[in-house]
């Protein structure tokens, strides 16, 4: 660990946040003596909580914004590909000596273009490699060690109704990511959600209820929330939504009245989840009253 290439990284406000976690995972790994970054791909992922495509894109960001150059290496015996290097922008002016370099780092770096001009060896997916490449006699510095689908599955049957979740689905999902206290693996969260709206569920509804949950659970008491995945695969969302789902009926797709059950059952609300129109809208309709709201502080 490098304390000037973590303080480097961690100045580097500028970039996004997936991007800049990326960035501060390889800093964490920048050895001082040498100034050699080499993680595994698949642990780096690990570390920063997502897939290798995400980590991929991560990347390519960075390269893009000039703050690592990426080095890729091949076994001069076997011509087989070796694990990829890093090189910290705050190396640059010194690169640190890498053996078995496809290209001419050095060069490409003082010349300011991108040593990673080759094909990409990682592929759009979310799995651990799965090669469809002949490995007979060995994979050469042109081919790709993982493929370009997301499954052993070639063959996708038709569906007779679009399975690609809506704008708003979307954006859901990444609200609920942001207030869930214990978010997991991402794309298997987001199926998971996405099969939840596509069986009827209302986004808002998910969000909110993974709102109040976090509130539940937040400080000292989030070690012992539980995991996005299980919650969402255990629909654990209909705790929340009041008499509807606690008589085991479907649950309601109406805000109003799942904000109007929420409050009064006496369960802790946050008053910030609701908004303002909203609230009006639940009192023209008579589902509560002003008083019920100013006591969770809705209303002043």
């Amino acid at each position: 660990m490098s304390h000037k290439a973590v303080n480097w990284a961690l100045e580097q406000r500028h970039v996004k946040p997936g991007p800049w976690v990326v960035l501060i995972q390889l800093a964490d790994r920048h050895n001082k003596d040498t100034r050699l970054v080499f993680p595994e791909q698949h642990l780096l992922a690990h570390d920063c909580n997502v897939s290798r495509a995400t980590l991929n894109r991560h990347l390519g960001e960075l390269e893009g914004l000039g703050l690592l150059f990426r080095v890729q290496r091949i076994n001069p015996a076997s011509n087989k590909q070796l694990g990829t290097h890093y090189i910290l922008q705050i190396d640059f002016k010194n690169p640190p000596e890498i053996d078995h370099a496809v290209d001419d780092y050095r060069a490409a770096i003082s010349a300011g273009q991108n040593v990673n001009l080759s094909p990409s060896r990682v592929s759009n997916c979310d799995t651990v490699p799965v090669s469809q490449i002949s490995s007979m006699p060995c994979l050469k510095s042109s081919d790709s060690r993982v493929s370009n689908c997301d499954t052993l599955n070639h063959v996708r049957e038709p569906k007779n109704e679009p399975c690609a979740p809506s704008l708003a689905g979307a954006s859901f999902f990444d609200e609920f990511w942001q207030v869930y206290p214990k978010p997991r693996t991402e794309a298997a969260c987001r199926d998971l959600f996405d099969g939840a709206l596509a069986g009827g569920v209302d986004g808002a509804l998910i969000v909110e209820a993974a709102r109040a949950y976090s509130v539940e659970f937040a400080g000292e008491k989030r070690r012992y929330a539980v995991g996005s995945n299980d919650w969402l695969s255990g629909q654990r969302w209909e705790k929340y939504v009041g008499s509807a789902a606690r008589s085991g009926t479907a649950v309601p797709t109406d805000v109003g009245v799942f904000y109007a059950d929420w409050i009064k059952s006496g369960r802790s609300f946050p008053s910030s989840a609701l908004k303002l129109g909203v609230a009006r809208e639940m009192l023209e309709r008579n589902l509560i009253t002003p008083e019920q709201l100013r006591a969770v502080g809705v209303l002043a």
